[in-house]
């Protein structure tokens, strides 16, 4: 018998225990449970599209780039920015824009306002690189000056690196 009246009291304080707190009042009762948001952002994906090449035609001396060069977002719900630009020799030799030598093996550019002054990292701006919204693009104007001597075809002169970033 005592066996079965301390089983029974284990089982109503199991129960109080698993039911958390019970409030006895005489008509109703009310309990504040907190809601609790947990946010872990160590993983975010950055997924655009740069352009895979940027080219120069020169046909009959006349210099052609593209006009539908562009980044694009491809987020639907973060905003990305192009924190740095570097360009880089190759076959030929980055040159400044603002003062082209037309040295030989050398070519110059100004893409969105901003102008090669050497191969290495460029000094680019908001205003020439701002932000793009998710599924947003931003388009890439850019101009070129290559030295005389340039001649043959699919000649890699040189490369861009863009660094995309998040937009804070």
């Amino acid at each position: 018998m005592i066996k079965r009246i301390t089983a029974m009291l284990l089982a109503i304080a199991i129960i109080f225990i698993c039911f958390g707190s019970t409030v006895f009042a005489a008509s109703e009762a009310t309990a504040s449970v907190p809601v609790v948001l947990t946010i872990d952002n160590t993983y975010r994906v950055i997924n655009v599209t740069v352009p895979a090449v940027l080219p120069i035609n020169i046909t009959n001396g006349v210099l052609v780039t593209a006009t539908n060069a562009r980044i694009k977002n491809n987020s639907d719900v973060c905003s990305v920015k192009v924190s740095a630009v570097t360009v880089n020799d190759a076959d030929y030799e980055v040159g400044s824009y603002n003062n082209f030598s037309n040295e030989k093996k050398t070519f110059a550019l100004k893409i969105n306002g901003i102008p090669t002054e050497k191969a290495g990292r460029m000094d680019i701006t908001e205003k020439s690189f701002p932000d793009i919204e998710p599924d947003g693009t931003l388009n890439l104007k850019y101009y070129a000056k290559v030295s005389c001597d340039a001649k043959g075809t699919n000649i890699e002169i040189g490369s861009f690196i863009f660094t995309i970033d998040f937009a804070e």
